[in-house]
């Protein structure tokens, strides 16, 4: 049993609260017995474990799926200008002479390095990843809009899929045009058994192509879980619901 003036649990039976003494018909002022978001009951319907802050009367609880998506429009603004500007591509030259090899430092090339050599396909995975990058700020403006209108993060979740999946494509292009630059050396080398390429994306290119593909599949993810949540939320309290991510 559940103390309607300071949301305390009580046992059945009791005339008046333990902790704040109203009697249990009692209701407190301003209490509307059809409100299905008051923050007494936002607080009570919290799940065990989560925090929550009060801001102006009204109760928020703070969980990884508020965070992720902030996380996530950091990464997203961060590789949008990072697959341009990023050293993308690290070759090192193996020289074999006589039975003994030597291999030269790493060479780091990025998009402006390709393109400014006139290597076909760099230009052409530029061009996609422009387009990706104008994907998804479109996505951003998207996810934005959608908290503004609907105030539920759920929404906000599964809009995050749009600008995390424009971002996973450009970096797959970006790991494309590594081992397309790794081909074209080998190739004006004649693929002489003395001199050959090795390597291919930097591992700053790896690290943001593995986040996107993470990211894009856990805001599915949660967005899913928090819409179930609701749905048993709003299956017990008869109404609505009162868990909002």
């Amino acid at each position: 049993m559940v103390c309607k003036n300071c949301n305390s649990l009580m046992p059945d039976g009791l005339d008046n609260c333990p902790k704040c003494g109203a009697a249990v018909n009692q209701q407190p002022e301003g209490y509307d017995p059809f409100a299905q978001n008051t923050p007494a009951q936002q607080y009570y319907n919290a799940p065990a474990g989560s925090g929550s802050i009060n801001i102006g009367g009204k109760v928020y609880r703070l969980s990884y799926q508020m965070i992720l998506p902030a996380v996530m429009v950091l990464f997203i603004i961060i590789g949008m200008f990072g697959a341009f500007s990023f050293k993308t591509a690290k070759l090192k030259f193996k020289t074999t002479w006589g039975g003994s090899s030597v291999t030269s430092d790493a060479v780091k090339y990025k998009f402006s390095d390709c393109t400014d050599a006139d290597l076909g396909f760099s230009k052409f995975a530029n061009g996609v990843c422009i387009l990706c990058d104008v994907a998804a700020a479109a996505g951003l403006i998207y996810v934005g809009y959608t908290l503004m209108t609907t105030k539920n993060g759920v929404n906000g979740l599964r809009a995050m899929v749009i600008p995390t999946t424009a971002m996973l494509i450009s970096f797959m292009f970006v790991i494309f045009n590594a081992f397309y630059i790794k081909g074209k050396m080998n190739s004006m080398l004649g693929f002489s058994d003395s001199v050959k390429a090795k390597g291919g994306p930097t591992f700053i290119t790896w690290f943001f192509f593995a986040v996107f593909v993470a990211s894009t599949a856990a805001c599915r993810k949660f967005a899913e879980q928090v819409s179930a949540r609701n749905l048993a939320e709003a299956g017990r309290s008869g109404g609505s619901g009162s868990y909002r991510l």
